[in-house]
């Protein structure tokens, strides 16, 4: 009985390698899904898209991200497989990063924070990076079955 619950458990639990490209994976998404919400803003505003100018849009969004979601727990491994726990961390993560993101922003440009560009960035970010990140999270837990 105890032999079973072991070899049940090895075939459940992923190898530290795997889960590391996965994490690379997850990181490396997280990245375009910023640099897409950039793009789809300066589009929706007939801006141009060069490259630069939407890294420059995306950066402070990014880098509250990439300050604040480790700390929070968002890359933890055990999350790369758990759909739920995925979507509530990452949504946990994003409101810190996105109040710290619209800070960075004000500061960056000298501009007051708009409430409707606000509310705007945390919807349409909330909606991508956890959509992102759930689906990922399903996809390695199905894999595992």
């Amino acid at each position: 009985m105890k032999q079973a619950s072991v070899k049940q458990k090895a075939k459940s639990t992923p190898t530290a390698a795997p889960m590391g490209r996965k994490l690379v994976v997850l990181v490396v998404v997280d990245v375009l899904i910023f640099l897409l919400f950039a793009t789809l803003g300066r589009a929706s505003h007939a801006e141009s898209l060069p490259l630069l100018a939407i890294a420059q849009t995306a950066a402070p969004f990014l880098l509250a991200w990439l300050a604040v979601a480790p700390v929070l727990g968002a890359y933890r491994y055990a999350l790369l497989t758990q759909p739920l726990p995925m979507a509530a961390q990452s949504l946990i993560a994003w409101i810190a990063a996105c109040v710290l993101g619209l800070f960075i922003r004000s500061a960056w440009l000298q501009r007051e924070i708009i409430l409707t560009f606000a509310l705007v960035t945390f919807g349409v970010v909330a909606v991508l990076l956890v959509g992102w990140r759930t689906l990922f999270a399903w996809w390695n837990r199905s894999r595992l079955a």
